[in-house]
């Protein structure tokens, strides 16, 4: 009598000659590098946001400078609208709220009296206080500041910059502040803002 021996199945293979192990491990290993390359891309786009709001409040300021004394608080929109240059290097911003807001690369933009920023916070001593503005502004465009703030809740700075000043930076960690409902008044200390140069 003759033993019949089965032949061994050859091992499964998935498509492109893989084995259905070797292609469960090629699925996880793609799945972890997509993730970590999202969060990486998030991280740099973030990072290249604060680096547009910061040069965008210094065109608005920029441009804010150059009004006469006989202008008066002007909504940023207003500015855009007046000035090529500014449409130019701008060309990607929307208006909002009838021209009191723009936004732009997941940012907003506004005018904000000075008066609000040097009184936002509950324990700002002047003796004490860091003053990022001049406490005596003859001029009334001097009376305002260039704001930039997250459009959505997100762990990037808000920006603020001085009419033909200096930019300064206030952390946003915990993404408390953003929105086009932000009140300026809302924001911390002037203390906790930083010099973050110019552009």
């Amino acid at each position: 009598m003759r033993s019949t021996n089965p032949t061994p199945l050859p091992p499964r293979r998935a498509l492109g000659g893989l084995s259905v192990l070797g292609a469960v491990s090629l699925i996880s290993v793609v799945s972890v590098l997509v993730l970590v390359s999202l969060s990486r891309l998030r991280g740099f786009a973030l990072h290249e946001n604060a680096l547009d709001a910061r040069a965008t409040v210094r065109y608005l300021a920029d441009e804010f400078a150059l009004l006469g004394e006989e202008h008066r608080y002007p909504q940023v929109g207003r500015l855009l609208e007046n000035s090529r240059e500014l449409q130019h290097a701008l060309s990607d911003t929307e208006v909002l709220e009838g021209g009191r807001l723009l936004r732009r690369h997941g940012y907003l933009f506004a005018l904000v009296p000075r008066r609000k920023i040097e009184r936002s916070g509950d324990s700002v001593s002047d003796a004490n206080s860091v003053r990022i503005l001049e406490a005596n502004a003859p001029r009334p465009s001097n009376a305002f500041v260039v704001l930039g703030w997250p459009w959505r809740p997100e762990p990037t700075p808000l920006v603020l910059c001085k009419v033909a000043g200096e930019i300064y930076s206030l952390k946003n960690a915990q993404a408390e502040w953003a929105g086009p409902h932000l009140d300026p008044q809302s924001l911390p200390p002037l203390e906790l803002w930083r010099v973050a140069g110019g552009m």
